[in-house]
């Protein structure tokens, strides 16, 4: 896990990110959900849950959007940065069916997802999902992602329209 060395370093990472963290596994994101749940209701709440799977999303993650977080939201500037730009621009691929290989393609968005840097790349582009909304609570793990949404809350705010 030394890639990930720096974003622990300097507190980066979201609090509700269990990938990749020291000392944490599947146990904790669980643990996180049942607190959520109980929490709720003893302040009878409702809860809902929502899970997503995010493994089509990787060739989803637009680059400029991930630079941009990059620079603002993680520091990185100058060389560190031209290198991941260098990583993710130029690519191509091709398909191969029954000895039959397509002609190459350019890839304008996404990232590798089963390479290591990839997953760290696309953890650094959701690593702020947390923060976009006070009504829900989103808890990430590997490629699913539990969205929490408080009821309550939301028919509070639909009540007011």
């Amino acid at each position: 896990m030394t890639e990930y060395f720096y974003l622990q370093e300097y507190k980066l990472l979201s609090k509700y990110q269990f990938l990749f963290r020291p000392r944490s596994s599947t146990s904790y994101a669980v643990e996180s959900i049942y607190s959520n749940l109980l929490s709720n209701a003893d302040n009878r709440l409702y809860s809902c849950s929502i899970f997503l799977d995010l493994s089509k999303a990787f060739d989803k993650v637009n680059h400029n959007i991930l630079f941009d977080k990059f620079y603002h939201n993680f520091g990185i500037r100058g060389i560190p940065l031209q290198l991941f730009r260098s990583y993710l621009s130029n690519r191509k691929q091709f398909v191969t069916l029954e000895n039959v290989q397509a002609g190459l393609v350019d890839i304008s968005n996404g990232v590798p997802q089963w390479s290591v840097l990839g997953r760290l790349l696309f953890v650094m582009y959701i690593n702020d999902l947390p923060k976009s909304s006070a009504v829900y609570t989103v808890i990430q793990y590997m490629l699913i992602i539990l969205i929490f949404v408080y009821l309550i809350k939301i028919l509070t705010i639909c009540s007011i329209w």
